[in-house]
């Protein structure tokens, strides 16, 4: 499928994508050459990336795979925007921070009662900056991500196996538990 964008770099991006998935697949994998694609330059992402919404992080397509299916996202993330605790509606997930400050807090399942709710643990959140990357497989990917900036935006790239639509998202009800709610995800145009 023909991205709707193009930029400086995007065929290199997009073709080291591609020899991962030709040459031994693996999340982990994948997420180092991510990180080396952003560490080694090179690559100018469009503008718009950089254009933060007022109301959420913004997600934008720059690349949808036929032959292997999975997407490529970039997030940009405003002055102190942040997601809710949610998983990846049993996908995995490579994340790479291209520019500025993420800090991203894992939540370990811990416990599910009976009539739906469910207990976490939360780890002690880690900061990430341009150039580092993480995966989250498809079964603990619980997390939330949140730029600590009061000033500058974020932009992160994100990688999942088919295109990402729906995932859930956690709120909180009562006594340290929360519900599992679907969440529709939308992309954002690049304008």
């Amino acid at each position: 499928m023909a991205s709707p964008v193009d930029f400086l770099g995007r065929t290199r991006l997009i073709q080291s994508i591609e020899q991962v998935h030709e040459s031994g697949f693996s999340p982990e994998r994948l997420c180092r050459v991510l990180e080396a694609q952003c560490r080694n330059g090179g690559i100018a992402l469009p503008a718009a990336a950089l254009s933060p919404r007022p109301d959420r992080y913004a997600r934008r397509r720059i690349h949808l795979c036929d032959r292997w299916a999975y997407e490529l996202i970039a997030m940009t993330w405003g002055p102190g925007q942040s997601s809710p605790l949610h998983d990846h509606d049993g996908q995995w997930c490579v994340e790479c921070l291209w520019q500025g400050s993420l800090e991203i807090t894992r939540h370990d399942l811990c416990e599910r009662h009976l009539d739906g709710r469910i207990r976490f643990v939360t780890h002690a959140p880690t900061l990430t900056h341009a150039g580092e990357g993480d995966w989250l497989d498809a079964e603990t990917g619980y997390h939330t991500m949140r730029n600590p900036s009061a000033e500058n935006a974020a932009i992160s790239l994100h990688i999942y196996p088919r295109a990402f639509r729906q995932c859930g998202w956690y709120e909180p009800a009562g006594e340290g538990w929360v519900r599992r709610h679907d969440c529709n995800l939308s992309l954002d145009p690049w304008d």
